[in-house]
């Protein structure tokens, strides 16, 4: 279990956020998950990711 801290300063995308990576380090742990899918409904949190590095000139 983690706590970011109090809601008023933190968004619920950075918590969904959070989970995701969370996931990520689990698979990326196990040498026994082959496939896995992450569901996440929550538009910032998928648009964030997807522009993670996309950002060239930087």
């Amino acid at each position: 279990r983690i706590h970011l801290g109090p809601m008023m300063e933190h968004m619920v995308f950075e918590g969904e956020a959070l989970g995701v990576i969370l996931a990520l380090d689990i698979i990326k742990q196990s040498l026994r998950i082959k496939k896995a899918a992450i569901l996440l409904d929550n538009q910032a949190a998928i648009t964030s990711m997807r522009d993670v590095g996309s950002k060239s000139g930087q």
